[in-house]
């Protein structure tokens, strides 16, 4: 999904198409990495300790979504948060469909993303064996918050908006799924998965210019600054076969220790290798994880 919904500040075409010996300057380049961020959905970088995660499914006879539509609606909710859930670092950050959006685009005769394809196309989804499903959901959010109560209240509005004021998502298809880190500390920092034996999140950028170099469309691809690609992706642990293993064995399965030192390993099994696929040239791709745990087993 494509997580865009800004267009470019005025000003950053102009600097585009008029390059100068004054462009190359600290300076400069600090301001056009602004403006940049300034086309970025706010929060979308936040790690929020509670989250909720949010599709919609298009009704069959509804009235063709539009960029304006989605817009307005983005700017409504963000005034709702600012009136009804201040202070928490409240945000809802919009995800759209692959096939949605090439439908907008088509409407409006706008452009797509460069990025915006699969490398195996939806193979991925088909091939003998994979545990991989594609919802084709039209409209993904990523509702998050410092105050759990807040994502709640965003999540009614949305889909009182989307359901019945717009009459657009078939709201008997709507899913969603509420999640938390699992700190005890006040800050809500330094959360434990897997029974509590390792970190959440453990290898995310913290600086901005990395961030913003792994997570954001540059002017690499002028006319879609600032937007992002986002795989939401939700899986249940086999708990029965985690209990079962011996200490060490579950750490060779995640990839590092429960102090959070990587294991050097060749098995292709382990979750540090699935998570860090390499290019041609050996260069591990970057991802911003923003997961949290979600549930409780029966095994537990």
């Amino acid at each position: 999904m494509t997580a865009s919904a800004n267009n470019p500040p005025a000003g950053l075409k102009w600097e585009l198409e008029s390059r100068t010996a004054a462009d190359l300057t600290p300076e400069r380049a600090r301001q056009t990495s602004d403006n940049v961020w300034s086309c970025v959905q706010r929060g979308l970088v936040y790690p929020s300790p509670y989250a909720l995660f949010v599709t919609f499914f298009r009704k069959p006879s509804a009235k063709p979504m539009t960029k304006q539509r989605l817009g307005h609606v983005l700017a409504n909710v963000r005034h709702e948060i600012h009136v009804n859930f201040p202070k928490a670092h409240t945000t809802a950050i919009l995800g759209v469909g692959f096939d949605l959006w090439r439908e907008m685009s088509q409407a409006d005769g706008t452009t797509l993303p460069r990025g915006m394809a699969l490398q195996f196309g939806d193979g991925v989804f088909t091939r003998p064996g994979t545990a991989f499903m594609n919802s084709r959901a039209d409209l993904w959010f990523h509702i998050k918050s410092d105050n759990e109560q807040h994502c709640e209240g965003v999540y009614a509005w949305l889909r009182h908006r989307l359901e019945e004021v717009e009459k657009w998502a078939d709201g008997g298809k709507t899913v969603r799924q509420a999640a938390a880190t699992k700190s005890d500390q006040p800050d809500k920092r330094g959360g434990k998965v897997l029974g509590s034996r390792f970190s959440e999140n453990l290898n995310n950028a913290t600086d901005p210019l990395t961030i913003q170099q792994q997570t954001i469309v540059g002017l690499e691809d002028p006319d879609h600054v600032g937007a992002s690609y986002v795989l939401a992706q939700r899986f249940v642990i086999n708990w029965e076969q985690i209990l079962s293993m011996a200490p060490q064995q579950v750490e060779d399965l995640v990839g590092r220790t429960t102090e959070d030192t990587l294991i050097p390993s060749r098995d292709d099994r382990s979750h540090i290798k699935r998570a860090r696929a390499q290019d041609e040239q050996g260069n591990t791709v970057s991802v911003l994880r923003l997961g949290l745990p979600f549930g409780h087993s029966k095994a537990l």
